[in-house]
This record gives C-alpha cells, sequence and structure tokens, in this order.
C-alpha cells in the first residue's frame, strides 16, 4: 500500500529515473525540488 507520506528516502529512485529520461542539460537544470514536483506530478 501507499503511504500518505513518502519521504525523500523512498522517491529517490523514481526521482533518478525520471531525471534520467530527461535530456542531460534539462535534469542538469533541474534542482531536487523541481526534480520531486515532477515526480509528484507524474504519479497524480
Amino acid at each position: 500500500p501507499l503511504a500518505s507520506h513518502l519521504g525523500s528516502a523512498q522517491l529517490q529512485p523514481l526521482v533518478d529515473a525520471v531525471a534520467g529520461r530527461l535530456p542531460s542539460w534539462k535534469a542538469w537544470l533541474m534542482n531536487k525540488t523541481g526534480r520531486l514536483a515532477l515526480v509528484k506530478s507524474v504519479l497524480s
């Protein structure tokens, strides 16, 4: 089951996978908060 609040440690593999699919320059421009927002938007 999914928890109501996932910590950054649980989301980091997913964040890394999403960032890996972006072109390298776009991944480089996004900070950790931006990548997390991208992951949250993909999951919702």
